[in-house]
């Protein structure tokens, strides 16, 4: 199992969200995972939500999960994992967004 580091990705303007290959040259082409690990940054003040392209923090419509503020005990973490295939999960497919200008997330997946 290899691990491979997507990098930080900003959410530059909240209810735009970003996708989490989005350091990749060219971030809309599939990125196959085994798992998929999105780590808030410590010093976020606003909540992470990930999940689709148009999903909507309000409804919650296309939230796959909302990942709370860090904090001195606990940080907490989205991991999705194929249990079923190898390499069956598409990274470019997932986005993030925040209610809070320049929230951000460390990604990476693990290929096998």
């Amino acid at each position: 199992m290899a691990s491979v580091s997507l990098g930080k990705v900003t959410v530059a303007t909240p209810g735009s969200p970003v996708r989490i290959t989005a350091n990749r040259v060219d971030p809309a082409k599939p990125m196959l995972a085994h798992s998929i690990h999105i780590q808030p940054v410590c010093d976020n003040v606003g909540h992470l939500f990930v999940g689709s392209s148009s999903m909507e923090r309000d409804t919650y419509i296309g939230v796959i999960e909302v990942i709370p503020l860090p904090s001195t005990n606990i940080h907490q973490k989205f991991v999705r994992s194929s249990d079923c295939s190898i390499n069956g999960l598409n990274a470019a497919d997932l986005y993030v967004d925040s209610d809070v200008t320049g929230s951000a997330a460390v990604v990476s997946i693990e290929v096998l």
